[in-house]
C-alpha cells in the first residue's frame, strides 16, 4: 500500500512511486486525496486499487455517491472518534486518522468500531510526530524556525514523560520503539501510514519480519499505560 494523500505534489508523487514500486505497483492499493484527483495516464500502468480520501467537510459530495472507492480522512483523533460512524454510514470503506502508541487505548477503540462496521482503518503518524523514533526535537511538534535551541531539563522531562512507560516494548526485544509503534498498528487490525524521512527508515519499518511482532500481552500493556487525558 502507498499513501499519497498528503503529498504536496500528488501527480509527481504518483509518478515517482509507480517507478520505485516496480512490479509491485500493479498489485498495490494507493491512497490519494480528494474524490476528483485525476489519475495520471502516464507512468508504470495503474495500481490494483485506488482509494480516494476526502477530508471532513469536502465539498465534493457525500461518500455514498462512490461507495467502495472512497474513504474519509480525519485531521485528528478526536474528530475520528466523533465522526467515523457517520462516515461509514455515508459509504466510506476506509477511515484515515492519526493514531499512535501514546493514545493506544483510544486508537484501539476507534479501530475496533471501524472494523466491526465493515470498513478498514488507515493510521497516519504512528511515530507520534517523531517522539517514538527520536526525531521530536528537530521535527514535529517541537520544531521551531531558525537555529535549534536547547530545552531546559524540566520541559524535556515533561515532554517525554509519556514515552518512558513504553520502554518495556524494546527492553530485551528485537525492535526499536518506532518498530513497536508500527507493530501496534498492525496488531490492532489497522494499516500504518509512515512518512519516511530517509531510506534507512524503509528498511527499519516496512518489513514486518525485521522486528519482533507485538504479543497480545504487550498490546494490552501498551493500552493500559497510555495516558487517558483527551486534551493532552
Amino acid at each position: 500500500m502507498f499513501d499519497l494523500s498528503e503529498a504536496a505534489n500528488p501527480e509527481a508523487a504518483w509518478e515517482l512511486t509507480s517507478v520505485a514500486a516496480g512490479d509491485a505497483w500493479g498489485r498495490a492499493t494507493v491512497f490519494v486525496a480528494g474524490t476528483r484527483f485525476r489519475l495520471p495516464e502516464s507512468g508504470s500502468g495503474a495500481p490494483a486499487h485506488v482509494v480516494r480520501l476526502r477530508g471532513v467537510g469536502d465539498p465534493n459530495g457525500p461518500a455514498s455517491e462512490i461507495v467502495g472507492a472512497v474513504g474519509v480522512r480525519f485531521a485528528d483523533l478526536s474528530s475520528a472518534e466523533a465522526g467515523w460512524e457517520r462516515a461509514i454510514h455515508d459509504g466510506a470503506s476506509w477511515i484515515s486518522f492519526p493514531g499512535h502508541l501514546l493514545d493506544a487505548n483510544r486508537v484501539r477503540e476507534v479501530v475496533r468500531g471501524i472494523r466491526t462496521a465493515g470498513a478498514e482503518a488507515l493510521l497516519t503518524n504512528p511515530l507520534a510526530d517523531g517522539r517514538l523514533d527520536g526525531r521530536w526535537l528537530s521535527e514535529g511538534t517541537l520544531a521551531q524556525d531558525g537555529p535549534p535551541r536547547p530545552m531546559d531539563l524540566a520541559s524535556l522531562q515533561q515532554a517525554f514523560a509519556p514515552v518512558l512507560p513504553l520502554g518495556f516494548l524494546t527492553a530485551g526485544r528485537r525492535r526499536t520503539l518506532a518498530q513497536a509503534a508500527v507493530g501496534f498498528v498492525r496488531a490492532i487490525g489497522a494499516v500504518p501510514s509512515v512518512r519516511f524521512r530517509d531510506l534507512r527508515q524503509i528498511a527499519e519499518l516496512v518489513d514486518p519480519g525485521g522486528a519482533d511482532p507485538l504479543s497480545t500481552d504487550e498490546v494490552e500493556r501498551a493500552v493500559a499505560v497510555a495516558p487517558s487525558d483527551r486534551n493532552r
